[in-house]
């Protein structure tokens, strides 16, 4: 999930460059029981932040992309107890705000049968 959120920062860069120096910032911090990771670049922040995570909905070229990689990272987010968020930055960049619980969720396995499965 990281690595896609990573991969989606530096893509975001004017391929020209413009002269433009390229940051992708990663932080992290312990706020009680969750950690909270914010990723953030100085690329063109998000067409629409609020449709970031919405699955197929990409501005990348046709065949560079098919708009699954954040709805998917929201989806491992999610399935781990926690929340990602996606905020343009001003005068021009983009974050994720990534916020995980310390404990996963339990996944009790269900037996039946005496088989084991999860």
């Amino acid at each position: 999930m990281f690595l896609q959120i990573l991969n989606n920062s530096l893509d975001a860069f004017d391929p020209s460059g413009n002269g433009q120096q390229k940051t992708v910032r990663i932080d992290a911090s312990r706020h009680g029981g969750t950690v909270k990771v914010l990723i953030s670049d100085n690329g063109q922040g998000f067409a629409d932040p609020k449709r970031a995570f919405d699955p197929f909905f990409t501005t990348k070229s046709p065949r560079s992309g098919i708009g699954m990689g954040l709805s998917v990272c929201y989806a491992i987010v999610r399935d781990h107890g926690g929340e990602i968020t996606a905020h343009n930055q001003h005068p021009h960049g983009a974050a994720l705000v990534i916020e995980l619980p310390l404990k996963a969720p339990s996944f009790a396995p269900e037996t039946k049968d005496n088989v084991v499965t999860y």
